[in-house]
């Protein structure tokens, strides 16, 4: 379900993606890396769908 446009209702379309905060929980940094990534691109993909 992350990281994908869903749709919500008629007329509305959420982004799942996480919280901020669960980035710096993690405790190992090759996890770090890899959930960063992909949260930098759930943040384009949202800027993207935005504009």
């Amino acid at each position: 379900m992350r990281g994908r446009l869903l749709a919500y209702g008629e007329h509305i379309q959420l982004l799942v993606t996480i919280h901020p905060s669960y980035l710096l929980r993690l405790r190992s940094r090759p996890d770090f890396e890899k959930e960063r990534a992909l949260f930098l691109k759930e943040l384009a993909m949202a800027a993207d769908f935005a504009n």
